[in-house]
């Protein structure tokens, strides 16, 4: 027989990003993860995990099980099954995963339905019940950052978050993690430095385009053409 899920063992997934600092501050009591995969921004991501074990004294368990350097794509987010892999990782601390699925993300192992197959399929096999879900799926990052600010520290622990795919030690300014980032921070009101202006990455027009034909999430596409109208982009 499978064990009931006990409510105060509880994991997240943790990365360093905005939406895992959001779950980390809305359960103050969890365990924090971090699952070293040896991708290009790891260093970036650990520098960012020491700035936020600083701020708010909490620990970040590392994680050194799994390495999928060699899957790595100049698209990050097309790993296959990435976080189904992180999830059973994270099944040895904890039976109550978190992840930081928000609205409007497109990935496909990265919606409700994706966590409630990853906590059926792990809950199977594994011997006992597990739980893999997010508390964000009705925030987009925008509507995130304003929550993260009314916390304590909230502007120091956002300036020290990390989303970025590239190996430089700056956020890069040209990868879709960085632009989504850069929406919600202008939304904001809070400037900081990329290494290449957001608003004039090459992929900017194929966003619009997208977002034009309503491939993406309503709310999101008006949080990021409010973001690139006050960059003088025409949409």
């Amino acid at each position: 027989m499978k064990s009931s899920i006990n409510t105060s063992n509880r994991v997240i997934l943790f990365s360093g990003g905005i939406d895992s600092l959001y779950t980390a501050l809305l359960l103050p009591n969890a365990r924090l993860l971090y699952c070293k995969a040896g991708f290009s921004h790891q260093k970036k991501d650990l520098n960012s995990i020491t700035n936020f074990e600083r701020i708010t004294k909490r620990k970040v368990i590392i994680e050194n099980s799994l390495n999928l350097k060699s899957f790595e794509t100049k698209n990050f987010e097309t790993i296959f099954c990435r976080n189904l892999l992180f999830a059973t990782i994270a099944g040895n601390y904890g039976n109550n995963i978190y992840l930081g699925g928000i609205r409007g993300d497109n990935a496909l192992d990265k919606s409700p339905q994706a966590f409630k197959s990853m906590s059926f399929l792990l809950t199977q096999i594994g011997g006992k019940n597990f739980s893999i879900k997010s508390l964000l799926w009705q925030f987009t990052k925008t509507e995130i950052v304003k929550e993260i600010l009314n916390f304590k520290d909230g502007k120091d622990l956002l300036l020290n978050s990390v989303s970025c795919y590239s190996s430089s030690s700056r956020h890069c300014g040209k990868c879709g993690s960085c632009f989504r980032r850069w929406v919600a921070m202008t939304n904001n009101n809070i400037q900081e430095g990329y290494e290449f202006p957001p608003w004039q990455w090459e992929e900017v027009p194929n966003y619009i385009q997208r977002m034009k034909q309503g491939l993406y999430d309503t709310k999101r596409t008006k949080e990021t053409f409010k973001a690139l109208r006050q960059y003088g982009i025409s949409i």
